[in-house]
């Protein structure tokens, strides 16, 4: 719903809702009112008829000079007046001829007649089946010096008394189309004033949420409509700062990434491939599909797996070597799996592939080459140790024969010196090289 249709609904309800509820009150009360008002007008014309009746009354007199009595007060009073008897007769009616009084049903079981032979008068408002319209009947006891002779009614019709709540609920009526009348150019004036500036703001929101962080709400109405136009520009403007943090952060994660020389795999929280690096990309045959797959589907080992699950269930650091074969080529790696958290909770977790294979064949070289070394050196020791133990054990008298030896200690010398020397010059090329 539109604003400046909201706005109209408001007001309406503002008019509507008290006017129903005046509507309402007055009309119960009015009604009740005019109801009171007519049943204490009757019911004196009732006493005053009962008196006079009480006063020139005799058992005696002919019924139809009753009628006759009856339908000339009738007249005077413009009211329908009955004269019921003791039995529930109907004795004379101003509005009935008297030929047809004989064919008027008994009485004597109407609530009015029989509440005013209870007590001394009766109330009823029901319709009337011979005038077919809704009536007041008021009926006074007579009771001559207490001889129930029956009792005097009064009727009014209650038209005239609808008649006049109708037209009041007609004038109230007229007043609630005025107020409307009122309240749509109200609405008119007010949505001009308001809508605009909202329609602003909600412009404004609609391009912040489709990502454009430059929209700003210029609305100067100097209310809260203002206030809340610069507490979105405030917000616009800490998210833009925000997005281009975490922009500089990205770019700066994916810098360090396509830098690293060693393979970087990122799994979330579910055990699902985020992101690889470049270089991991690129050693397992370049497959584009790898986010969203579990680690075991690009590195099939059940041991790097078990590792990504052991690491996300615990938050331990699992470390492992793992030979593996990248574009046909046997490679070693050495694995170090770490958890990511977020909040003191498991977040996912990284793993880190270092390439061992350069390093290993090196430890194999180092090792193949102090064999050798070993070899070479234990060779010329030998015979110099043995040479040397002769000689010393003064076993060889001929002199030219320990000079032979002597020669044969310094050959080997020699040869061990040349070792040495060679070593020196290696150990030199490597510190050079480092």
């Amino acid at each position: 719903m539109k604003f400046k249709r909201k706005l109209f609904v408001s007001y309406l309800l503002i008019v509507f809702i008290p006017f129903l509820a005046a509507e309402l009150y007055i009309s119960s009360v009015l009604e009740s009112r005019l109801l009171q008002q007519t049943e204490n007008h009757i019911f004196k014309e009732a006493c005053l008829l009962k008196t006079i009746i009480e006063k020139d009354y005799k058992n005696s007199t002919p019924s139809y000079e009753i009628n006759s009595l009856i339908r000339k007060m009738g007249r005077a009073l413009g009211e329908r007046i009955t004269f019921i008897n003791n039995r529930g007769t109907v004795l004379g009616d101003s509005e009935i001829a008297p030929e047809e009084l004989k064919n008027i049903e008994d009485h004597s079981s109407r609530p009015e007649f029989i509440q005013a032979f209870r007590t001394s008068h009766g109330l009823a408002i029901r319709y009337s089946t011979t005038l077919k319209i809704n009536m007041m009947y008021v009926a006074v006891k007579i009771a001559p010096q207490d001889k129930f002779l029956g009792v005097i009614r009064v009727a009014v019709p209650l038209i005239d008394v609808k008649k006049f709540i109708k037209q009041t609920e007609y004038g109230l009526f007229a007043a609630f189309l005025v107020c409307m009348a009122l309240i749509l150019i109200l609405n008119i004036a007010a949505s001009a004033r308001l809508s605009k500036p909202v329609e602003e703001i909600t412009r404004t929101a609609q391009e912040i949420s489709r990502g454009n962080l430059q929209a700003r709400v210029y609305t100067r109405t100097r209310d809260e409509l203002e206030t809340l136009g610069r507490s979105i520009n405030l917000m616009a403007s800490e998210i833009q700062k925000r997005v281009s943090e975490i922009s500089e952060e990205k770019e700066t994660l994916q810098a360090i990434l396509r830098g690293m020389s060693d393979g970087v795999m990122v799994i979330d929280g579910d055990g699902k491939i985020a992101l690889i690096n470049r270089v991991l990309h690129d050693l397992f045959h370049g497959d584009v599909s790898a986010t969203g797959k579990t680690p075991v589907e690009i590195i099939r080992n059940a041991d790097f797996q078990d590792g990504v699950t052991q690491v996300l269930d615990t938050g331990k650091p699992f470390k492992m070597e793992l030979p593996l074969t990248t574009a046909d080529t046997e490679r070693i790696f050495d694995i170090t799996i770490v958890r990511l958290t977020h909040q003191d909770k498991t977040a996912g977790a990284v793993a880190v592939f270092h390439d061992i294979t350069d390093l290993k064949r090196i430890e194999k070289v180092r090792r193949d080459f102090v064999a050798n070394v070993s070899h070479e050196l234990r060779t010329p020791l030998t015979s110099i140790k043995g040479y040397a133990e002769t000689l010393c054990h003064g076993e060889i008298e001929d002199l030219s024969r320990a000079k032979s030896f002597a020669r044969i200690i310094l050959k080997h010398a020699n040869r061990l010196s040349s070792l040495v020397n060679d070593l020196l010059s290696l150990s030199q090329l490597e510190s050079q090289r480092t």
